[in-house]
């Protein structure tokens, strides 16, 4: 029977997705912060603590070879080898993928439980007897973190001679985003939007009121 929490992996911007067709029965988040101890002359041992680590996020579920209405989550269900080959191409690729845990209703449940950009740790499967077809795994990530504007340059312009080189700026969409809110932010004047639009039809697509967070958008000069 589909549980209200639904799981989903996305790669390339959302041109990628898998809903877990079984969710896992548990979920650990390992959310750490770097600490360093050292000795204070008559004062004895201090510890100074500095920033937060990234998160680490580890589950085991299974992709059934059949629909069963007590624990698949939709139907049909995804051949389990194509969704195995699909994670093992997401990992090899080196690029991060997007972590969601969400309601059905994410609007009246106050959003996403856990929407985070990841990169792909750990991905183990095995069949397991007595499960003819059923494709058993553990998968293991780790928070990805964007680079800053300042960090980011884009492909085309690491070919140019330094003097060539403008000031590349991109922006990473975040949840409660919209167009009119990044040109405000980004260029000074959220009627501005229409350019930011039109620098990135190919990021997103067809419609301009539909953006999604962690989908990385070019910003126009000012």
């Amino acid at each position: 029977m589909p549980s209200e929490l639904k799981y989903w992996l996305s790669f390339n911007n959302g041109a990628e997705i898998i809903q877990l067709p079984v969710n896992p029965e548990t979920i650990s988040v390992s959310a750490q912060h770097a600490f360093e101890d050292f000795d204070v002359l008559q004062l004895g041992e201090r510890t100074v603590i500095g920033e937060r680590k990234l998160r680490e996020i580890s589950f085991a579920s299974f992709f059934p070879r059949d629909y069963h209405p007590s624990y698949c989550e939709y139907q049909p269900v995804p051949d389990p080898w194509s969704l195995v080959r699909q994670i093992e191409k997401w990992q090899a690729s080196g690029r991060p993928m997007r972590f969601q845990v969400a309601v059905a209703d994410t609007e009246q449940l106050g959003g996403p439980k856990l929407n985070v950009a990841a990169t792909i740790r750990s991905f183990q499967y095995r069949e397991v007897s007595g499960h003819p077809g059923d494709v058993f795994y553990d998968l293991t990530l780790k928070e990805y973190v964007f680079p800053t504007i300042r960090e980011e340059v884009l492909p085309e312009q690491r070919s140019r001679a330094p003097e060539e080189q403008e000031s590349a700026r991109v922006y990473v969409v975040k949840a409660q985003d919209s167009l009119w809110l990044i040109a405000k932010r980004m260029l000074g004047n959220g009627d501005r939007w229409r350019e930011l639009y039109d620098a990135n039809r190919q990021v997103i697509g067809p419609n301009p009121n539909l953006i999604h967070p962690g989908q990385v958008l070019e910003v126009p000069a000012g």
